[in-house]
Order: C-alpha cells, then structure tokens, then sequence
C-alpha cells in the first residue's frame, strides 16, 4: 500500500508554500516509455513547471551516454544523475557536478562477486567509456546494443580502470537468473546498493551496483548543493526498484502504477504510465502545495 491512500492528494499543510520545488524524475517507465518517447502532456507539464521557476532532475540509471541520446532524441536536455547516483551532469553543457568512485578494493570485492556467480561485468569508467570485455557475459541483446548503438564502448580488459579507482559502477543485463540468486544479497554486505531486477526491455534479469552508500538519492543530494537549493521541496518519481529510496526520501513521493512493488509500496500517491501522459499529474500535485 501508498503512504496515503492513492486517491488522496498531499495535505498541503505538511509542507511550507515558500519553499522552493525541485521535481526528480526516473526516465524509462517514467517520464517516457520503452520508445523513449515523451507523451505530448508530459512535455506540457515539464513546460509549465519550469515556467514556474520549478527546475526539474532526471535520475536514472542510463549510462552517460545512453541518456545523452534520449535527450537528442526527445530534444530534451535537463541535469541528470546516472548510474543510479554515482555521476551528475548538466546537459547540454557537459558539466560535471558529481561523481562516486568505487575504490579499488571495493571494485575487486565487486569483480570477485561476480565472478564466483558465473559473470563478468560490463564496466562504467569515470573517463565516460562503458568497458565490455570479450569475456563480459552480460545478455546477447544488451551487448548488441552497446556495441551497434552510442559509441561510448571499449571492448578492453577494464582492469586499469578498476585498479586506478575510477570505476563508477557494474552491470550484466538482461541475462538468465540461474547462478544470480546470492550476488546481490553478497553486495550488499559489503554496504553496496544493488538493483536487482526482472528487465522489461532485454528480458531476463538484471544487476547494476555502484559504491557502498551510492543511490539516486545522494545524486540528487548533490544537486541541490550544487544549484545552491535552501532546503527544496522534493518531489520525486519513479517506477522501478532502483527509485525506492528516493520516493521514500522524497517529500512527496510518486510511483507509477505499473511500477516495482517496492517503488509503489513507499510513494504516497500512485500516477499513470508514460504512454498515457500520467506524469502531467505533478502539476496537480503542484497546485495542491
């Protein structure tokens, strides 16, 4: 269940009308739909927001890349946090306002995980390449992509990335479950955070990590210090595993209602999907402040 009943609107009296708004939102299953197409209300509702002088964030858990094309694509270029909170950039200036590095033992700790279920991961460097060895065992679909799509793959040995401490994150997508079971449950042991999730766009499962205490949320902690934000109300969206704590973090937090079971069971109200303009609804929100 919601925080609140999902018919409920926020009571305006929780929070103060003078505080600035900052709207976070996640990209695929959220703002836009496995297309990434952006529903013409969407576009409307983002419009007005910022008519307003509501800045609005993406948190996701694309690559640079990988996002930097949906934005050309939609024509859409707002700041993102990525990798699922370990590199903030404003786009389109390319500026770099955070980053989060695994160290190199706990890049190792990471590796021999992996690899004691079976894997090896695809790599995200600090230098913006996604490292995909020829041993990497990440789905068929998924290597296909990254080597036919952006050009932002090296097909290395990642080793001096992990060893010189600059590896942002890992991952194997859309792969079959059997060896997967104890990879995440190990991470997180060593206080990693760890999407681990059905993928609804490659099939089969997914694993993305990144540094111990790293989630969207210290992402969008670090804008709101780097846009010199007093104490911003937050409202953040999202409909996968990987945006429950910033939902939960979130002054008001929404899910879509096909989302992650997680993501739904925190948020306080619950909107449409992306291929219905279900994201317009944060105006109403907005309004009810």
């Amino acid at each position: 269940m919601p925080r609140n009943d999902t018919s409920a609107q926020p009571c305006s009296s929780r929070h103060q009308a003078s505080r600035q708004v900052l709207v976070v939102t996640d990209l695929d299953g959220t703002l836009w739909d496995q297309h990434q197409c952006i529903h013409a209300d969407t576009l409307s509702a983002v419009e007005e927001l910022e008519a307003r002088g509501i800045p609005v964030l993406v948190a996701t858990g694309r690559r640079p890349a990988s996002t930097r094309s949906g934005f050309a694509l939609n024509n859409f270029w707002k700041p993102a946090v990525m990798l699922n909170g370990t590199l903030g950039v404003t786009f389109p200036s390319e500026h770099r306002f955070h980053q989060a590095t695994f160290t190199a033992s706990e890049a190792q700790l990471v590796l021999e995980a992996f690899a004691d279920c079976g894997h090896v991961p695809c790599v995200y460097g600090l230098d913006g390449h996604t490292y995909l060895a020829d041993n990497a065992t990440t789905g068929p679909r998924h290597r296909k992509g990254m080597v036919g799509g952006v050009r932002d793959v090296q097909t290395t040995n990642p080793d001096h990335i992990v060893q010189a401490g600059e590896a942002l994150g890992f991952s194997i997508i859309g792969v079959e479950l059997r060896g997967l079971e104890s990879l995440a449950p190990r991470l997180r042991e060593f206080g990693m955070i760890v999407d681990h999730y059905q993928d609804p766009l490659y099939g089969g499962w997914s694993v993305m990590a990144q540094p111990p205490g790293v989630s969207k949320q210290t992402g969008i902690e670090a804008f709101i210090a780097h846009a010199g934000l007093d104490n911003p109300l937050v409202i953040a969206v999202g409909d996968g595993g990987n945006d429950t704590e910033m939902v939960a973090a979130a002054d008001i937090g929404l899910a879509i209602v096909d989302g992650d079971p997680s993501v739904l069971a925190v948020a306080d109200q619950h909107i449409g999907p992306p291929t219905q303009g279900g994201w317009a609804e944060i105006l109403n929100v907005v309004n009810e402040l």
